[in-house]
């Protein structure tokens, strides 16, 4: 694209003045709490769920509320214990339904804590390039050999796929 300078006449001096206008971005505002995206299908599949007790889904908010870069979740039991109030071991009981029912996923282990991470099909923290990413990974190990297929169901990313 060509630039065109601009003219102006100063009207005191009758001198010419050239210029050139710059396009700039508006600055992203910076949110400054916690925040992540939520889908909605997700949501709706959450809702339709009649098998998920409260308890489940408070534990379940309060993991969402500690999510970290991609969805990453380090949190030990007993600090989720203590932020809701309820039972360690049914704490436990609740981290392994949502991870039975693949709205939560297996992570590294890092010291003594399982690490943790949210199913992007509920919601995601980071780029939106990172989850594209992230979701093209899930896709080329669905279609690959029954292999990778049998290490997604292991991380219950194989019954999300399937009630989408």
């Amino acid at each position: 694209m060509r630039q065109q300078p601009l003219v102006q006449i100063d009207p005191t001096t009758g001198e010419q003045l050239e210029f050139t206008l710059v396009a700039m971005p508006a600055p992203r505002a910076r949110i400054k709490e916690g925040w992540f995206m939520i889908f909605q299908d997700g949501l709706t599949k959450l809702a339709a769920d009649g098998t998920l007790t409260a308890r489940q889904l408070r534990v379940l908010m309060f993991l969402m509320s500690k999510l970290s870069f991609e969805n990453y979740i380090h949190v030990p039991n007993v600090d989720i214990a203590k932020g809701t109030g309820i039972a360690k071991t049914h704490v436990s009981d609740a981290v392994s339904v949502l991870k039975d029912k693949g709205i939560l996923l297996a992570g590294p282990k890092v010291g003594r804590v399982v690490t943790l991470r949210l199913s992007d099909t509920f919601g995601w923290k980071g780029r939106v390039r990172s989850l594209q990413e992230e979701r093209k990974k899930r896709m080329r190990l669905v279609h690959s050999d029954s292999t990778a297929r049998d290490e997604l169901e292991k991380h219950g990313q194989r019954r999300l796929d399937e009630t989408s």
